[in-house]
Formats: structure tokens, sequence, C-alpha cells
């Protein structure tokens, strides 16, 4: 049976790439983020990417603006 691990930190600062390999989950309980190694550079992760918590998605029930160009979400 596959484990699913997550890193966890009492900070609120992102994790670098050297501190996760490809595919790997850490958390961070300062900001409450989850975020997600991608790719492969050596041993460890080539970039860090935000997949939940505060900033990592749009905010569907308001109107939101990207690019000059105005979006409305569902309500």
């Amino acid at each position: 049976m596959a484990q699913i691990r997550i890193k966890r930190s009492t900070g609120s600062t992102a994790p670098s790439s050297s501190d996760l390999a490809n595919a790997e989950l850490a958390f961070t309980e300062g900001n409450d983020i989850l975020y997600y190694g991608e790719g492969t550079s050596g041993s460890n992760a080539a970039s860090v990417i935000k997949i939940g918590g505060s900033g990592a998605f749009v905010d569907l029930t308001t109107a939101q603006k990207v690019a000059d160009r105005k979006f409305q979400g569902n309500s």
C-alpha cells in the first residue's frame, strides 16, 4: 500500500525546491497553505507551487480581474 506523507512547518514561509522531492507535499501552519513539489532537478523538485489555502485558488464568488480582463464567478 502506498503512503502519502506531508511535511509540516509551523512557520509561514514557502518551502524551497530543495526542501521537496517531485510530487511531495508540504503544509505551512502559519498561513495554512499546502505546497506541491513539481518536476525533478536532481533529487529535488524543480519548482514549488501552491495547491491549497490562501493564494492558491481564484475566488469564484466575486468578480476577478486577470490581465486587465474582468471575469465574473458563479454565485
